[in-house]
Formats: C-alpha cells, sequence, structure tokens
C-alpha cells in the first residue's frame, strides 16, 4: 500500500491453498470511496467454498477464474472486461451504472456459454439433467424515468428462447411485462433437460406475455404453442412461484384434423375432424383439478359441469355430463 499525493495505491499477491489472487488500483479519495481504478484477478479450484466465506451458499463448487476492472468517478460506477470462467463456461459482463448505488440509466451487457449447462442447474433451481451447450445474451437498458428494458436470448439442444420488455421494480421485479418468444426442433429433448419425461419428439413454436402482479405471483396471457397441427393457448395466473400449488388458468387447444394430430403422439385410427378442448385447470400444477370441460368433435359437442382430477389418477370430484349429437356419426364404432 502506498500513500499517494492525493489518495493511496496498492498491490496484492497472495495464495491461500489452491486460491490465488493478483489485485492492484489506485483509490482518490479513500473516506468516500471515490475515484477508484482496481484490477481484479481471482482463481481456485472450489467457487462454492469461496462464495460460503462471503455468505453465499447456491454456487457450484467448480474451478474457476475471475478477472475484470472497476472503475468509480463520483456516482459513476463502471465494470469493464469482466470475465468469471466457471469450469468450461464463461461468463463477460460490462456495465456503467451513471447514478451508483441508485440503478437509474443502467447499461449493461453479459453473455454466458459453456459446453454443459450442468453447472448452474443446482444454482437455478432446475431439475434433469439440463447437460447441453448453451449461450445467453442479455442486455439491460435503463430509461430516465422508465422502467429498464430487458432483452435476451438463451439457446440450447436445438432451441431457442428470447424474452424482451420493460423490468419492473426490486423486490420481485413486480410490475415487469416480458414477451417470451420460443423455438425448437424437438419438444421432447428440451422437457427431458428439465426433468419432464416421454414428451413428444415434435418441432415446436410458441410466444406468450407474462406479468409479475406481486412478489410471487405471475400473471400469463396470449401463450401459444403450436405443435403438429395443434395449437394449445393459454392465460391466467400462477398465485405462488415458489410451489406452484395455486393456479388459476385457462387452457384452450384446436386442431384442423384430430386424426392428424394425435398420430404424432402415437394414437392411431382416429377420426380426421376437427376438434376443440377448453378446460379450467385450478390447484397444484402436479396434480390439477379440472373444471368447465367443453369438448368438440366435428359437430359432436360434450360439455362436462363439476370437477375431474386427472392425477395422479383419474376421479371425478362432482360432475354432470350434456352431450349434443346434430346428426348420424360415422366414426363412432
Amino acid at each position: 500500500i502506498n500513500d499517494l499525493p492525493s489518495g493511496l495505491s496498492w498491490s496484492l499477491l497472495g495464495q491461500f491453498g489452491s486460491l490465488t489472487m493478483d489485485i492492484d488500483g489506485a483509490l482518490r479519495d479513500p473516506l468516500e470511496l471515490d475515484g477508484l481504478q482496481s484490477n481484479l484477478a481471482i482463481a481456485g479450484d472450489n467457487l462454492n467454498l469461496v462464495a460460503r466465506w462471503l455468505g453465499v451458499h447456491s454456487l457450484p463448487a467448480e474451478r474457476f477464474k475471475f478477472e475484470g476492472r472497476i472503475n468509480r468517478e463520483g456516482q459513476q460506477l463502471q465494470l469493464r472486461g469482466v470475465e468469471l470462467k466457471l469450469g468450461e463456461a464463461r461468463l463477460l459482463v460490462n456495465a456503467t451504472a451513471p447514478y451508483f448505488p441508485d440503478m437509474r440509466d443502467l447499461q449493461l451487457n453479459a453473455s454466458l456459454d459453456g459446453p454443459s449447462f450442468a453447472p448452474f442447474r443446482e444454482m437455478l433451481g432446475l431439475q434433469g439433467e439440463v447437460d447441453v451447450p448453451f449461450e445467453l445474451d442479455m442486455a439491460i437498458n435503463a430509461q430516465p424515468d422508465a422502467l429498464a428494458i430487458l432483452n435476451s436470448s438463451l439457446q440450447f439442444e436445438g432451441s431457442r428462447l428470447t424474452v424482451s420488455g420493460p423490468l419492473g421494480d426490486q423486490p420481485g421485479f413486480v410490475g415487469s411485462e416480458l414477451r417470451l418468444e420460443f423455438e425448437g426442433d424437438n419438444l421432447a429433448d428440451l422437457l427431458a433437460e428439465i426433468g419432464v419425461k416421454d414428451g413428444p419428439a415434435l418441432p415446436f413454436q410458441g410466444d406468450g406475455l407474462v406479468r409479475t402482479t406481486s412478489p410471487n405471483k405471475l400473471q400469463i396471457t396470449e401463450s401459444r404453442l403450436a405443435l403438429s397441427g395443434l395449437l394449445i393457448q393459454l392465460s391466467g395466473e400462477v398465485n405462488d412461484l415458489a410451489t406452484l400449488d395455486d393456479n388459476e388458468l385457462w387452457i384452450s387447444m384446436n386442431t384442423p384434423s384430430l386424426g392428424n394430430s394425435l398420430r404424432q403422439f402415437g394414437q392411431r385410427g382416429l377420426p380426421q375432424l376437427p376438434a376443440s378442448v377448453d378446460a379450467r385447470l385450478h390447484g397444484p400444477l402436479a396434480t390439477p383439478t379440472i373444471d368447465g370441460l367443453e369438448i368438440q368433435l366435428g359437430d359432436a359437442r360434450l360439455d362436462v359441469e363439476g370437477a375431474i382430477q386427472v392425477f395422479p389418477t383419474l376421479s371425478i370430484v362432482e360432475a354432470k355430463l350434456r352431450g349434443e349429437v346434430p346428426g348420424p356419426v360415422a366414426w363412432l364404432p
């Protein structure tokens, strides 16, 4: 540490077991932490161990290398060339916060890529293997007196997800309104990576709009998934993001040919007729109760008034059935 006419400078070289540090910099005003210019390079065999020293417990136990430059002049804070290598994955960040610690007018660009998403699975709370190459790009641009605008893109396993729109305020980013667009070559592969087995091996495409109305509540509107001639639309509210146990969702499925669409799911011999299903799902996402069920097949119609539980086994809680067949039905046995 050297005492300068205006501030001080420092240089630190150290090794603690497998952890190495090389830090240097200068500080014009030590009392206000102003006029800061610092270069950091830290590397080790276990990021989880180092993070626990700092009170963070969710980072993976991977070898790592962190380096970058931090500048502060007045309220402006800059991160330049900040790079974290985690195993074979790499995170790169450049950011400017003109009014730090206020995040007004924040400009942030980040990219994350690697041969495997596995190191981040536990950190993000994902199930399944999630062990595929990936690329993530993200930009946040905060406008004066307005919400920050997020633009991000994630690609992996022949699939692509883009998310864009204004971000709400912390905590919970309440007030966010994000447009999602997604497409891929094989829905079965994508679902398997997040722990859902036996999905259909079909190309897919969809989009949707989600809003955060409280720190733990999500509203879904204008959500669509196109799959083998089948159009699935979803709207409603997820009232507990932590457990997914309190949901009010409306689902609609339409196809111009029931036989053609379900043949892709292994179901054969069904009539080549237009079909639609509308229903309300409520309760836990894993074991929902269905009511307000309406099924249309050609000119035939079936309404189910009451509640049906499908998972883990089919059970009718209370239901009344009303059918309508305007004429002879050639496809009935």
